[in-house]
């Protein structure tokens, strides 16, 4: 029987968006695996706005499929819900998938939208559903692991898919059902006239970090794509796309260092004209390798720092020192690597000495980078922290990673507004360091518009900072 899937992704707000590289897996997967059911991706992130999404004819989109498979983040609810309403409006039958629906199953149940939500890694489960499908939907799901759905007016829980071990026998994602030259993508250290490939050398984090929504999907097990496989993959986009810029999506993609080491190695080897970015923990930082990334085309690299407070570090388990990250941000620049450090206001033990330490640490060593406030995503250690002690705004779970410097977390010597504050601050006082006079002016002057019920408190507490920045604090 022949079956048509539709991988959808709904649209969100940011200040740029990036290829599905989850569902260009899945659809690849299930193309190579399940023969007779056709998938196809809908990316509405570069299909038209984000209010222009409610106003389109997503009946049309839905009509040819019989299966919609929905992938989505935390922000990204409220339009997923929308489409899957619409989906079941027209007798289709829904899945969900991704971080959010795998950390609040019952709740996306709860929609009576959804005929199945798949936990964590899909593809295995995706094929096996594909498999049972009929003109009369999904029928017995009891035997599939991986799923969570209602059956007789209760939630069923079937156990925990388990991890696909070698994760080179899964075919590269279907790049060519993407429309990849809607993704001008501005990575720091590429170019931004240049379209740019996401890719990955791995799955999944070992580390505890309580901010973190990574452990939802991938349970801190991690499992590595031999360098081999990345530089075949890299030629395929070459050759098949004329794409030359890439980003790694790893959650640490240094953290096996002779992996890494080796795939720059036969990048060099076979004369690889590419440019490329990464992100990676300041423990995973090696002169040897940092100066091998840099030779066979790394441009940049981000390190995961989020405070310069050891008590803060200590509060999110980070897993650092301070000391490590000056020695990490010091090897990068030492072999050529422009430096994005990430910083995050709002964990716990937050106060406005740790935010001044940040501001520190970023100008001591020329970083050009800006705090952003943490979000509290579902799964997350950092929830159930804030929830327990009473630190959580009422809010709705769309609501996070959308506006910038709004959090709905506070700490014990923070209020919501002073979170928000001392971001907006920090970035003020850092484009002011980084950039002169001007643009810090222009800083300001875009919060204080855009946040006009902080207005007093900006300006408070940015005369104060430059009035005496070492008692700022």
């Amino acid at each position: 029987m022949n079956r048509r899937l539709l991988l959808a992704y709904p649209p969100y707000k940011l200040y740029q968006t990036v290829p599905p590289l989850g569902l260009g897996y899945l659809a690849s997967y299930v193309r190579e695996n399940q023969e007779d059911t056709d998938a196809r991706i809908i990316d509405y992130n570069v299909e038209g706005s984000l209010s222009s999404f409610y106003s389109r004819n997503l009946s049309k989109d839905l009509e040819p499929f019989d299966i919609i498979g929905i992938g989505f983040m935390t922000p990204m609810e409220t339009e997923a819900i929308h489409l899957a309403r619409v989906a079941k409006g027209m007798g289709k039958s829904v899945l969900f998938g991704g971080p959010h629906a795998s950390a609040l199953p019952e709740e996306m149940l709860s929609t009576r939208l959804v005929d199945a939500v798949v936990r964590g890694e899909g593809e295995r489960t995706l094929v096996e559903l594909c498999k049972i499908w009929t003109e009369d939907g999904f029928g017995d799901l009891s035997e599939v692991d991986g799923v969570s759905y209602i059956d007789d007016g209760s939630v069923k829980h079937n156990p925990d898919r388990s991890f696909i071990e070698d994760l080179d026998s899964i075919p590269f994602p279907a790049r060519d059902l993407l429309k990849l030259d809607a993704y001008l993508v501005k990575y720091p250290g590429l170019v931004f006239s240049e379209p740019t490939v996401n890719i990955i050398g791995s799955r999944g984090c070992p580390n505890r970090c309580i901010f973190c929504a990574s452990c939802v999907i991938w349970r801190r097990k991690t499992r590595f794509i031999s360098p081999e496989n990345i530089i075949e993959e890299l030629e395929s986009v070459i050759n098949d796309f004329l794409i030359k810029h890439f980003n790694f999506n790893d959650d640490t993609f240094t953290l096996r260092t002779d992996n890494v080491i080796r795939m720059c190695e036969m990048m060099i080897d076979k004369g690889l004209d590419v440019k490329w970015a990464c992100s990676t923990r300041v423990t995973s930082a090696d002169k040897e390798m940092f100066e091998m990334m840099k030779e066979s085309g790394c441009t940049r690299i981000g390190l995961g720092i989020e405070s310069a407070n050891p008590l803060v570090l200590r509060n999110m388990k980070k897993g650092i020192t301070v000391e490590k990250a000056s020695q990490a941000v010091r090897l990068a620049k030492e072999a050529g690597l422009e430096v994005v450090s990430y910083f995050l206001v709002g964990n716990p033990g937050e106060n406005r000495k740790s935010v001044k330490d940040n501001i520190d640490f970023i100008l001591k060593h020329e970083l050009d980078s800006f705090p952003g406030v943490v979000e509290p995503l579902p799964g997350t250690e950092l929830y159930e922290i804030a929830k327990e002690r009473g630190w959580l705004r009422d809010f709705e779970w769309s609501q996070l990673l959308k506006a910038e410097d709004r959090t709905v977390v506070r700490t014990e010597e923070l209020s919501h507004k002073d979170v928000e504050t001392l971001t907006i601050v920090s970035k003020i006082v850092l484009n002011r360091a980084r950039r002169g006079l001007t643009v810090g002016v222009g800083s300001l002057l875009h919060h204080l518009s855009h946040r006009p019920e902080l207005a007093g408190r900006i300006l408070f507490e940015t005369f104060n900072y430059y009035a005496n920045p070492d008692k700022w604090t």
